[in-house]
């Protein structure tokens, strides 16, 4: 996922890039993406972090 370029990009290159979110976590000031690219296994989801529209990072298979 961080080979997709996407850390220091902006949020409106996420779905662009991964696709459409399968859940999207809004805060004052951040949003999580959520994906789940195989919802039959547990800890298979990835997530996009972002602060004040600008991506900080990405976690794979978390749980």
């Amino acid at each position: 996922m961080e080979h997709a370029g996407l850390i220091g990009k902006s949020i409106d290159e996420v779905e662009a890039v991964l696709g459409t979110a399968d859940n999207i976590t809004l805060n004052p000031s951040s949003q999580t993406f959520e994906y789940y690219p195989y919802p039959y296994l547990p800890f298979s989801k990835v997530q996009v972090f972002s602060s004040r529209g600008v991506v900080t990072g990405v976690e794979m298979f978390d749980d």
